[in-house]
């Protein structure tokens, strides 16, 4: 079990600043499907993130990440859409080690992106790694999966 490193929430000022935001965008909102679709969903949001900066929450959640010997491979079990970086960054951590990653392994939070992803704030990033409970996964979240998937495949390893 790990938490994962989520982004902050906003003061209670800027969470109702968001919010006023959000139900003016919605009432701009144009008449495609999609534009209306992204101004609702943001401002659902945004009533979550007012809702916890009200209550005073601190951003936490924890999930579950499993290593299987599989005798000459390993299986990392991750509930969530992995992008394939994440994958790849574990592979190249284990030195050779053959090393199969499964998404969506006992549930799903969700897009899991790279760091890099998080910065071409694409819809993976920008919508899709908000959680349901009004939190959002942090940049860093793939590199925290990453040493611990390592960790625990080590754990694993049987010396030669």
């Amino acid at each position: 079990m790990i938490d994962l490193p989520l982004s902050p929430l906003p003061s209670r000022e800027k969470a109702n600043a968001m919010l006023r935001e959000a139900e003016k965008r919605l009432g701009s909102a144009g008449g495609s499907k999609a534009s209306r679709w992204e101004a609702e969903y943001m401002l659902r949001w945004a009533q979550a993130q007012a809702k916890l900066a009200e209550e005073g929450m601190k951003p936490r959640i924890r999930m579950e990440i499993q290593a299987l010997d599989l005798g000459p491979e390993m299986l990392v079990g991750i509930p969530g859409e992995v992008f394939s970086g994440i994958g790849l960054d574990i592979k190249r951590s284990l030195d050779g080690q053959q090393t199969m990653i499964a998404g969506y392994a006992n549930g799903c939070l969700g897009y899991i992106p790279t760091r890099a992803a998080f910065r071409t704030q694409g819809y993976a990033t920008r919508l899709a790694t908000h959680l349901s409970n009004g939190m959002a996964l942090a940049p860093s979240v793939g590199e925290g999966i990453t040493k611990q998937a390592v960790t625990l495949v080590r754990s694993l390893q049987r010396p030669p």
